[in-house]
């Protein structure tokens, strides 16, 4: 088992389909880099590796990895990830800073010649917007605060009218009925009267008792005392009459002196009426006026409101970046310790790292000839960088290339035949070929797989290649399958890699 069982911070699992990418790398690599297993447009559904996933990969199969190196530099990732967005973050509050600024110098607050506003310098800020707005909307503060003063009198003095036009309705309703009695009375009078009269009629053509039954007109010449008496009026029909007459002048006195009271509240509530709708009407148009005095502040303001939301949100910039400078510094001081303690850590592997690098050594000098190269191979934090520097003409850099590549596999399998790593010690390179590495370092490789197959524990190499191996190497036992690049059938594993 590997000594590290997850990749990185997103803690998926190492599986042998990772570690098989490495082990048969695509033909359209062109072993050109050591962390190239997959072409983009490879169509063997191997899981994704990131650069550093493969240098992890690598790193742990050569037993140069463990957990604790493992988790230190998930944590150096983590922290390196966040230290690179905060220039970004710092770029962008410094440029809302200057447009927040350059903002507030056109809107009056800050001067042209002063330095940028800084966090201290807010409330400061903001009593200045405070008296520019004043000043602006004094004049019409001070309108607004007379119509609603002259608006608050109208409306109790509406109020009062109406109570004084509730009062003189009740009034006229009085009058009115008072009048309506008064008139009942004067009718009623003037009915006794005339029942009086039709009474006393009555008793005139009516003869008395004692009447002799002398015609009337004979006993009046006569001088007859019993019609006298009878033709005379009674005391109390006179009485009765003249006191019907004296109510029926009161009554009719009482019902002038109602028709005017009626008259006089009618004309009061005609008036208060008429002035309730006046003052309605001038309340109406103190309100419209009100209204548009309300609007043409609103307007006057708006532009400040904008102003107190850029104060307020320069305010946030000034604590976002002071925490950011604060939180940057704290980072700065975790990503350097967190270096040092995967450098610490890595540090554990620095004899098995130096045995690799001199098994590297050795077979790049074997592949190359014994010709002088120098070799360098590093295992840095982030990387594995390799170099190798050919003197002579005979090899192209891409050659030299793809050579150092091979190299590094053939190294890291032998090196785990010595005992050493995680190796599974299988390798398939597929279709290396002569063009790409020159003809007699492309035939010092099959000497050397050859010369390692002598040499226990076993290990499978399989090389796939359209150039033809040295002849000595052209039949069993090591040609062992002849493949047809046609159909999927003919090639390795019969499929498309």
């Amino acid at each position: 088992p590997l000594p590290v069982r997850l990749f990185g911070e997103d803690e998926s699992p190492i599986s042998f389909a990772h570690v098989l990418q490495w082990l048969a790398r695509d033909q359209d690599c062109h072993l050109t880099k050591l962390h190239a297993f997959r072409h983009t447009d490879s169509k063997s559904d191997s899981p994704f590796l990131s650069a550093e996933s493969a240098y992890f990969l690598q790193r742990t199969i050569l037993n140069l990895a463990d957990s604790d190196l493992q988790e230190a530099i998930t944590a150096c990732e983590k922290l390196e990830k966040l230290e690179k967005s905060l220039p970004a973050d710092k770029d962008y509050l410094r440029r809302r800073e200057a447009e927040l600024n350059a903002s507030l110098e056109q809107a009056g607050i800050k001067k042209p010649d002063e330095p940028l506003i800084s966090e201290i310098l807010i409330p400061v800020a903001r009593a200045s917007a405070t008296r520019l707005e004043e000043g602006v909307s004094k004049t019409v503060v001070g309108a607004i605060a007379i119509a609603e003063k002259t608006l608050a009198e109208s409306r109790a003095k509406l109020l009062s009218l109406k109570e004084d036009l509730g009062k003189a309705k009740a009034t006229v309703e009085t009058h009115n009925s008072a009048l309506k009695d008064a008139q009942t009375t004067v009718d009623s009078l003037k009915g006794k009267a005339i029942n009086l009269e039709i009474e006393k009629e009555k008793a005139r053509n009516l003869p008395p008792s004692l009447y002799c039954r002398v015609p009337r007109p004979v006993a009046e010449a006569a001088g007859c005392q019993a019609f006298c008496e009878w033709n005379a009026p009674s005391e109390n029909e006179e009485a009765k009459a003249d006191l019907l007459a004296s109510f029926k002048r009161d009554a009719e006195k009482q019902l002038r002196l109602c028709q005017s009271n009626a008259a006089s509240a009618a004309t009061e509530q005609s008036r208060i009426e008429q002035d309730s709708r006046k003052l309605s009407s001038t309340i109406s148009e103190i309100e419209s006026k009100s209204e548009k005095l309300n609007q043409k502040l609103r307007d006057l303001r708006a532009p400040f409101q904008g102003i107190r939301d850029n104060i307020n949100e320069l305010e946030r910039v000034l604590k976002r970046q002071s925490a950011l400078e604060s939180s940057e510094t704290t980072l700065k001081d975790k990503v350097r310790r967190a270096k040092e303690l995967q450098e610490e850590l890595q540090s554990r592997h620095k004899r098995t790292e130096s045995e690799f690098v001199d098994e590297f050594a050795w077979t790049v000098a074997r592949i190359f000839g014994g010709k002088e190269t120098a070799t360098n191979c590093r295992f840095t934090r982030e990387q594995i960088s390799t170099s190798v520097t050919y003197h002579d003409k005979d090899l192209t850099s891409a050659a030299v290339t793809a050579l150092q590549v091979f190299c590094f596999d053939l190294a890291a399998l032998s090196f785990s035949c010595r005992g050493r790593g995680f190796h599974p010690r299988f390798l398939l390179h597929d279709s290396p070929r002569e063009a790409d590495m020159g003809e007699a370092p492309y035939g010092r490789l099959f000497d050397l797989i050859v010369e390692h197959a002598s040499e226990s524990p076993n290990f499978q190499h399989i090389i796939t290649t359209t150039t033809s191996p040295p002849e000595e190497y052209q039949t069993a036992p090591y040609l062992r399958l002849k493949l047809e690049s046609t159909e999927s059938a003919g090639r390795l594993f019969c499929r498309d890699l």
